[in-house]
């Protein structure tokens, strides 16, 4: 492939083991799409086997047509380095979502994305057909929730194919089953080199439907005399709101079989997801969060607030970051430096004029210093009697605080201490939530178990009280 840059690099979403993944503008394309690429480090751009994966991957996944698994589009090379181009998701991963809820995310929320997980992995084995008309088999063998990205608009895409082994042609990589996963989701059998099937993404699935339900991760034993009473120490008081006793004893008994020693024991990823439909459908209306609500309410406003470092500064920490100079300086889409100021020393007439503009500067001091206490003195009380706190909250609401208003998320300046934030909804329904006003903060709201909360600076959500229907009124 020719030495012309391919690409603009807009964003560094993060670095992994292999490399990094950045979002990309393709320079070839008309539409000047945006895109997320995979460059691999250059400690494994000569190792052949992680090149084999690499071209496994982009391979596999060009083969997987699936709403629920992330779409590659080609694999190009750029400076003898693999550089993998996928679709780019906008949202985020299970794992930093679950962060946001240390008790569990809402049962409906959770189920729900593991059961599109689970059909994504059906899919992935069962239906997807590779060039010689047989099933793919594809076990994806890194199934966790760091690995699923919920998008801003409630789409479930299963991510990093990277060590999943598959039967399709061309494949270049040779199975390793031992070495490969992530510890506590990697299923035990996977530790005896017995070899990989299907029920390994299962274990995986149910290890990750506990940690959203619950917030935290099960560790089990690998022991199989002591495996099921370890689990069952985590999932026995795993209760969900929203679930009858009946429903919740059915979830429950759902992952021990998702995560059972017994291979056998577990189920297809055709039945969890069918089990796990039924579960969301059992759950009570008051207590059920769809994705899309889940998606407006919590994900989109967390992913545009997601901390943007400057391109620069980012790059500057990769690992790789010399293969960003030379050909990749024209990669790298930036603002144009700033023109740095003459050195007054080499400027003369500028100098004297600014000694000038000092002298004439001095001799006003004595007349103004009684009026600039004065201000200070003014702008240091309002300093200590405002509170500036930003506002994240539906598209569908509008924010009022004592007599100041808000029509879409931002900040207001407030006075310091007990305040109360009231929403309104286009549906009519308004509520009520206390919180304390600190200058810098941000109250987002969230949905908590069914019910309108708010988190401030991210810590535990507070709830809030529902007031009533009122007249929806539009924008005025």
């Amino acid at each position: 492939m020719p030495n012309e840059v391919p690409f603009e690099i807009l964003e560094v979403l993060g670095e992994g083991a292999f490399g990094a993944v950045c979002v990309a503008r393709l320079n070839a394309d008309p539409l000047r799409r945006q895109v997320a690429i995979k460059i691999l480090k250059q400690e494994y751009a000569s190792n052949p086997k992680v090149l084999q994966r690499t071209r496994d991957e982009a391979r596999l996944l060009s083969r997987l047509f699936h709403p629920n698994i992330v779409r590659v589009e080609q694999l190009v090379e750029f400076q003898g380095r693999p550089v993998l181009v996928m679709e780019l998701v906008r949202g985020l991963d299970l794992k930093t979502l679950v962060k946001r809820f240390p008790q569990g995310m809402p049962a409906s929320v959770a189920m729900e994305v593991m059961r599109l997980t689970c059909v994504a992995i059906d899919a992935s084995y069962n239906e997807s057909i590779g060039d010689d008309g047989q099933p793919l088999r594809v076990i994806h063998r890194d199934i966790k929730p760091s690995n699923m990205l919920l998008s801003v608009h409630g789409q479930l895409k299963v991510v990093d194919f990277g060590i999943a082994t598959g039967q399709f042609s061309g494949r270049e990589a040779k199975t390793d089953s031992v070495v490969m996963g992530s510890r506590p989701y990697m299923a035990p059998e996977r530790l005896d080199r017995s070899p990989d099937t299907p029920a390994v993404d299962i274990y995986s699935a149910g290890m990750s439907l506990y940690e959203l339900l619950a917030g935290n991760i099960m560790a089990l034993s690998v022991n199989s005399a002591t495996h099921d009473r370890s689990m069952s120490r985590h999932v026995d008081p795993l209760s969900p709101e929203g679930l009858s006793r009946e429903a919740a004893e059915d979830l429950r008994r759902l992952i021990r079989r998702m995560c059972a020693y017994d291979v056998d024991f577990r189920p297809s990823a055709r039945d969890a997801a069918a089990e796990l439909q039924r579960l969301v459908d059992s759950i009570d209306p008051a207590h059920r969060v769809s994705l899309e609500e889940f998606a407006r309410s919590v994900v989109e406003p967390l992913y545009a607030e997601r901390r943007r470092v400057p391109l620069k500064v980012a790059i500057g920490r990769l690992q790789d970051k010399d293969f960003f100079t030379g050909p990749m300086d024209r990669a790298v889409d930036l603002p144009p430096p700033t023109p740095r100021s003459p050195e007054m020393h080499k400027q003369p007439a500028i100098f004297l004029g600014a000694l000038f503009g000092l002298l004439v500067a001095f001799g006003s001091i004595a007349a103004n210093k009684a009026f600039s206490q004065q201000m200070h003195q003014q702008t240091s009380a309002a300093a200590i009697d405002t509170a500036r706190v930003r506002f994240w909250f539906p598209s569908d609401s509008r924010a009022r605080v004592g007599i100041l208003s808000l029509a879409v998320p931002g900040s207001l300046d407030l006075a310091p201490g007990r305040q109360e934030l009231d929403l309104s909804f286009e549906d009519g329904h308004t509520i009520t939530c206390p919180f304390e006003a600190k200058d810098g903060e941000v109250v987002r709201y969230v949905m908590e178990r069914g019910e309108g909360a708010i988190s401030i600076d991210d810590r535990p959500v507070q709830p809030c009280n529902y007031t009533g229907m009122a007249e929806a009124q539009g924008p005025k």
